[in-house]
């Protein structure tokens, strides 16, 4: 089988728009870090129970506003920077699970530093991937919105 891919209309896109805003502002999100919860609400979200921070529509425009339309991204090798933005569509890894499953023995675990470096090993030679973020996360973060990260023994 063949991959396709089907591009959204500019229809479902902005149904896709509306709803998350809809979500943001009647449904919120839960906001674990009581430092980024204090930002938010300075900032005109509003404070629900617990962790959970609601969005107001108005608050998401003007934040998105604010944002550039075109990202540059840099490499080590001073090649010419990937443009994310516009019109221009890039594949790259993102999302930040905290566990593996380890594709030796079939085993649900958590992510080692090891397994970071295989996936980088890996998504650094496929030849359609533009860019790699950190596929998953080794270790746990601190609390704190600038916390330090113990992966293993090390901190950074």
């Amino acid at each position: 089988m063949k991959p396709s891919i089907k591009v959204p209309s500019d229809q479902e896109l902005w149904d896709i728009h509306c709803a998350s805003l809809d979500t943001l502002e009647n449904v919120g999100v839960d906001v674990h870090d009581e430092q980024a919860r204090e930002i938010l609400v300075s900032a005109g979200a509003i404070a629900g129970s617990a962790v959970r921070i609601r969005l107001p529509a108005k608050l998401v425009k003007a934040a998105v506003d604010k944002c550039a339309p075109v990202v540059l991204l840099h490499g080590r090798e001073g090649l010419p920077p990937l443009r994310i933005g516009g019109s221009r569509v890039c594949y790259g890894t993102c999302g930040y699970p905290t566990s593996v499953l380890d594709w030796q023995s079939g085993e649900l675990r958590s992510a080692r530093v090891s397994d970071l470096e295989e996936a980088a090993r890996l998504t650094d030679v496929l030849e359609n991937i533009d860019f790699i973020l950190p596929p998953l996360v080794a270790g746990r973060r601190s609390s704190g919105l600038c916390g330090s990260l113990s992966v293993d023994g090390l901190s950074a």
